[in-house]
């Protein structure tokens, strides 16, 4: 029982031993992480403070000017968490285009279901005597009726359900954020899938001219293969500034995956294919130089418009990526 004790009692110490220089090596990975981490500061071993301007903790602080803010809890899968700003006076919402500044295509939605009135700082709603009615707390809206809304209301359009967040709510800040981060590629900062079938899914129901411009890189694989995957990142980059200079508000530039890159453009096939030719010669002239090694970029595109039979806006792109493909397939045959 003796030599027990005295065998934990040396453990013990070895332990206390070893913590000790453990926290010695902590103690100076922190110094030397405080000395080289330029604007970085560290609080202990383990939890970095990013820099100001990166933290949605200190953004909050603008939170207080956000927007009062309708959130859907409860709808079409590509649209949930999706959130829209009350800053006209008027604001509608219901399944034509046309008649709203919130278009939704769902069926059961009337053309004009509701509207959100803002009165200074204050928002009424009003049911435009739907079909399938209006409901605020699970209490019915009397068509035509100005009903105040308070923060956190909830209110049901037919099947659909939305949240009403006021001015300066920290939920309607933090939501539009994550949604913005997870519809955005990482790598070149563009738009992703995400955000082109949020977009098409709006776009193809406006009944305007609508064209979708398919490209990818040419022999991708063989960049990364010689310059190594650092250079391929820095040509996905590249191309993204140089076509972002080039398109127009309202466009829809994305990084569909890989080197596939996608553009949503409300124009007809023929202005839609003047401008991905504008777009290639634009590459072909810029200077992809990386770690002084020269990169050669060509691209291959793919250019349809939507047509009265195309069902969703994937026909119209299914044919601009088959474009696409065909023209890469006949590059390399040559």
């Amino acid at each position: 029982m003796i030599k027990k004790f005295l065998s934990g009692s040396e453990s013990k110490t070895e332990n206390s031993k070893k913590k000790h220089t453990l926290d010695k090596k902590k103690k100076s990975k922190v110094e030397d992480s405080k000395e080289t981490s330029g604007t970085h500061t560290y609080r202990d071993d383990f939890t970095r403070l990013i820099d100001d301007e990166d933290t949605l903790v200190l953004e909050n602080k603008k939170r207080h000017d956000y927007p009062a803010s309708l959130i859907m809890l409860s709808g079409p899968k590509d649209l949930i968490g999706m959130s829209w700003t009350l800053e006209k006076p008027v604001t509608g919402l219901g399944r034509s285009n046309r008649l709203n500044n919130i278009s939704i295509p769902y069926k059961s939605l009337s053309k004009s279901h509701f509207q959100i009135i803002r009165e200074e700082d204050k928002f009424y709603i009003v049911d435009l005597k739907s079909t399938n009615k209006t409901y605020l707390n699970d209490k019915r809206i009397e068509a035509y009726k100005k009903i105040p809304l308070e923060n956190n209301s909830y209110i049901k359009a037919s099947s659909l359900v939305f949240k009403f967040l006021d001015k300066g709510n920290i939920e309607a800040f933090s939501s539009h954020h994550i949604l913005s981060r997870s519809q955005a590629d990482s790598l070149t900062g563009i738009g992703n899938r995400e955000l082109l079938k949020i977009k098409a899914s709006e776009y193809f129901f406006m009944k305007q001219a609508l064209s979708f411009i398919v490209f990818d890189i040419d022999d991708f694989k063989s960049i990364n293969d010689n310059f190594g995957h650092l250079a391929g990142d820095y040509v996905l980059q590249s191309l993204s500034k140089c076509v972002l200079k080039l398109i127009r508000a309202g466009d829809i530039f994305v990084r569909y995956g890989g080197d596939e890159f996608c553009l949503l453009t409300l124009s007809p096939f023929s202005s839609a294919f003047t401008f991905i030719n504008r777009i290639r010669e634009e590459i072909m002239a810029y200077d992809f130089s990386f770690k002084s090694q020269k990169i050669h970029v060509d691209i291959s595109m793919g250019v349809a418009e939507q047509l009265e039979t195309d069902e969703s806006w994937k026909d119209i792109y299914d044919r601009a990526d088959k474009m696409s493909y065909d023209r890469k397939k006949k590059k390399k045959s040559n």
